[in-house]
């Protein structure tokens, strides 16, 4: 059966498709599932703390968390940065607690950007929050196409034969900064920021800063998402 791979929504204010408020999800994340042997379920984001969240989350194989605006840097106990906008509490909380479900369950879990960070912030981590004046760099990294290395034992670099991905589509001002309980750092771009995260034990947890999902014909991006939906079929019924 084709596997179940489960997305959380967001609240959408409008959308021309439908009459009034609307529960939304990037499209090029779940194209680059469908197109890798997996089908696409949008969890709406109602009713976080309940029974009925659980249930849904033991029906999927696997779950992906995508990008999105900044978590709420009091999660990790800073104070906020000028440059961190746009916060929304009642998203992180959702995505915490759906993420915190999905590894309860040992649920294979692909964390894109945003989803990276919630995944090292759930876990006791923190994050840099503005990279220009707290990372300086010369890549830019909110806006940007470059390389980084892997661990050759990574998840990532197994999944897709190699330790180094030429190219990456970059657009983030946050990063990781300390790890998060039983993660390691498995990708690095050239100034040493932190690319790719996965949990230290045998469960399939990969965050990536990154956005495979602009990068669909790319070899790397398709290794990667063919990978995780087969480690979801595995998974499927267990």
């Amino acid at each position: 059966m084709t596997p179940l791979i489960g997305l959380p929504g967001r609240h959408a204010s409008s959308t021309n498709a439908v009459r009034g408020e609307a529960v939304a999800a990037g499209s090029r994340y779940a194209r680059a599932v469908n197109e890798n042997g997996g089908s696409v379920v949008i969890i709406p984001p109602y009713e976080s703390g309940t029974q009925h969240l659980r249930d849904t989350i033991s029906r999927m194989d696997g779950v992906l968390l995508h990008g999105g605006i900044d978590i709420a840097p009091a999660r990790y106990g800073q104070a906020t940065h000028p440059e961190v906008k746009h916060v929304d509490e009642s998203l992180d909380e959702f995505e915490m607690h759906f993420l915190a479900i999905a590894l309860e369950m040992n649920k294979p879990v692909l964390a894109i950007c945003r989803g990276m960070q919630v995944l090292n912030v759930l876990t006791g981590g923190s994050l840099i929050q503005h990279i220009p004046e707290q990372f300086p760099s010369p890549v830019k990294h909110w806006s940007a196409h470059h390389a980084v290395d892997l661990e050759p034992d990574s998840r990532i670099a197994m999944a897709i034969g190699a330790t180094r991905i030429a190219e990456v589509s970059s657009f983030h001002h946050q990063a990781v900064g300390d790890l998060g309980a039983n993660l390691r750092p498995v990708a690095r771009s050239v100034d040493g920021l932190i690319e790719a995260i996965e949990h230290d034990d045998a469960r399939w947890v990969v965050g990536v800063q990154w956005h495979p999902e602009d990068l669909l014909d790319s070899t790397a991006t398709r290794h990667l998402f063919h990978n995780f939906i087969e480690v979801c079929a595995q998974n499927s019924g267990a």
